[in-house]
């Protein structure tokens, strides 16, 4: 097969939309239209036909979002990682996490469990276990520097595909109150120091087991809790004499002892999440905000100005906030490492 394609080539105009504006319930339509060969949606299948006259046929679509193989492995397991660590969390039944050694394919990674009948399926958490992947691939995404675009967050989509499907298989739908549940565990300081920790684990060996997860786990807790929360028991120092004082000042200000600059640390990224959390509900309103317009109003000009505007509120503007925030947080932590 020749020439590479994604998958926002694919969908037409209408799909794109409703994909964009509603990712989490494509699951079955993802299926079902690649089983019948786009024929769910005749616009998309003639964008299909057009595809394969341009590329001479059969072409491959490129689901590693223009990353080299190393970055594809890296961000497959920030997913696998976010299954694992959220269902961990609830203390689900885990079997093994595991990425494949060749990623390029349609499973670029996989977590086992072991529910049997169990009814703790039919839950929020289950819900939040199910979508919490893709919830950390786009903040892994993200704090590498990229700003999402719409064709990346068709790719996003997609790529949950299996999780979202099998949800609606189950449950009929995805909870409610899942998603939520799922960004406030990936957005938790602590959580994502463990979905990291787990990430480069499972990268490194390509498996873990429930135990090796659950160490990797309590390893990464342990130290951002040593590095962010604990302060060494002191008495106060005496107070030198006015003749001996010697002042260290920088900028006109008086340098910060090192527990008062742990503690500025450790606010920061409280109130760092806090805004990540803000930013969150943000982007929801406006994407509901644009799809609640698109429906009634969608024949006038003006009012399509105003969509799109929600819609980039919905979608890279907020990305970029994302980002900067991710930014400055990191570096200030690798400054809190070095002390």
């Amino acid at each position: 097969m020749s020439g590479l394609v994604r998958w926002a080539d694919i969908l037409c105009g209408t799909c794109t939309t409703d994909v964009l504006e509603s990712p989490w319930t494509w699951g079955q339509r993802w299926r079902r239209m690649r089983a019948n060969n786009w024929s769910d949606c005749g616009d998309c299948g003639g964008r299909v036909d057009s595809l394969m006259v341009k590329h001479g046929g059969p072409f491959d679509i490129n689901t590693n979002f223009g990353q080299s193989p190393a970055e594809t492995r890296a961000m497959n397991s920030a997913h696998e990682a976010g299954h694992a660590v959220v269902g961990l969390e609830f203390d689900y039944p885990m079997q093994k996490a595991e990425i494949p050694d060749d990623t390029s394919g349609d499973i670029g990674g996989i977590v086992n469990w072991r529910f049997g009948d169990s009814a703790r399926i039919y839950t929020d958490q289950f819900g939040a276990m199910s979508l919490a992947g893709t919830v950390a691939q786009q903040r892994w995404m993200q704090e590498q520097g990229r700003v999402l675009t719409d064709a990346d967050r068709v790719d996003l989509s997609y790529g949950a595909h299996g999780d979202t499907a099998m949800l609606a298989d189950r449950l009929g739908e995805v909870p409610e109150g899942s998603l939520e549940l799922a960004k406030e565990m990936v957005s938790d300081r602590v959580t994502w120091r463990q979905m990291q920790r787990v990430a480069k684990e499972l990268n490194e060996s390509g498996r873990l087991n429930e135990g090796q997860t659950r160490s990797a786990m309590t390893a990464a807790k342990t130290q951002y809790t040593a590095l962010h929360l604990t302060k060494p028991a002191s008495t106060p120092a005496p107070k030198p004499s006015l003749a001996t004082t010697t002042t260290t000042t920088t900028g006109g200000t008086a340098m910060a002892g090192l527990d008062d600059i742990r503690a500025a640390i450790s606010t920061t990224n409280d109130k760092s999440q806090q805004i990540q959390a803000a930013l969150n509900q943000v982007q929801q309103w406006a994407g509901e905000i644009a799809g609640q317009l698109g429906t009634v109003l969608s024949d006038s000009g003006q009012v399509q100005q105003v969509i799109g505007a929600f819609q980039e509120l919905s979608g890279q503007r907020i990305d970029e906030l994302h980002q900067l925030v991710s930014g400055a947080v990191s570096e200030i932590e690798q400054y809190g490492q070095r002390l």
